[in-house]
């Protein structure tokens, strides 16, 4: 199946008369940005205003960000279709699409919540090396990119903060935005910038954006729920506290390259922003 007969219920065969209508896809928010950039506030204030992320999510041990709002089952489904130490893909397009599209049926199935398929809630995704498969993605879901931008110095700085592989600093950054920029430029994916520096300082009017975006009616204590979540004051961390994941297992993958995430999870929605 081509992206076009995929994106389109009728492409496929016949006419708009006889051609068998296709259930929606489910609708996707994908939150999109290196690690450091800020996507786990993001995250965070879409899961205070109920938008399901397909939890339970993977813990980190920063202590700052101690629950990371990605999805463990979006996690194994990424992990095993690209490298997160090499920011490479592994797997063929024909792989990926297999997986992802796997990941959508359990979504349709019910599996993380109800899903009505002629009226889909809208879903939440945040991995920051799902952007190697941004084009693979919005085939598969019905996708609107949200992309969170954040200085280089700051994201290096908190990488510094917290002990973890360069790749997981500026120097992963550089190519996950070169990716996200990219598919900006040659796609014409519904694409939502949100700068980082600017959430921090108005969270409330992005709680306001994200449940319009989110097609959210959200109540007066919904907003503040999410506003609060990074609002909140991070505590002082001792230097080194928030150790990365040993290497060759930066990914939440053991020695011998299998994932080891289901140990990780958590339903849990901690008060912390990254």
């Amino acid at each position: 199946m081509t992206e076009a007969q995929e994106t389109n219920p009728i492409a496929s065969a016949g006419t708009p008369d006889t051609a068998p209508a296709r259930p929606r896809k489910p609708r996707l928010l994908l939150v999109t940005g290196p690690w450091s950039s800020g996507t786990s506030a993001v995250a965070g204030m879409l899961d205070a205003l109920g938008v399901n992320g397909l939890g339970p999510y993977f813990n980190t041990n920063d202590v700052r960000t101690p629950v990371s709002f990605e999805s463990i089952a979006f996690r194994n489904t990424v992990l095993a279709l690209a490298s997160e130490n090499d920011l490479q893909i592994t797997a063929s397009r024909d792989q990926a699409l297999a997986a992802l599209r796997a990941l959508r049926q359990r979504v349709i199935d019910g599996e993380f919540g109800p899903y009505d398929a002629k009226n889909p809630a809208p879903i939440f995704l945040k991995l920051p090396l799902s952007a190697l498969l941004l084009s693979m993605i919005c085939q598969v879901f019905d996708a609107q990119l949200l992309y969170v931008l954040r200085p280089m110095k700051d994201i290096e700085a908190t990488r510094v903060r917290r002990n973890w592989p360069e790749h997981f600093g500026a120097k992963g950054a550089q190519i996950i935005y070169a990716q996200m920029f990219k598919t900006l430029v040659n796609r014409r994916y519904p694409t939502q910038l949100l700068r980082y520096p600017e959430l921090v300082s108005r969270p409330r009017q992005h709680a306001r954006l994200l449940a319009r975006i989110a097609g959210i009616e959200a109540t007066p204590e919904q907003l503040e729920k999410a506003a609060s979540f990074v609002r909140r004051a991070r505590p002082a961390a001792a230097p080194g506290a928030a150790a990365a994941p040993a290497a060759g297992n930066a990914g939440g993958k053991g020695a011998g390259g299998k994932s080891d995430n289901k140990a990780q999870g958590s339903s849990a929605k901690p008060g912390k922003k990254s």
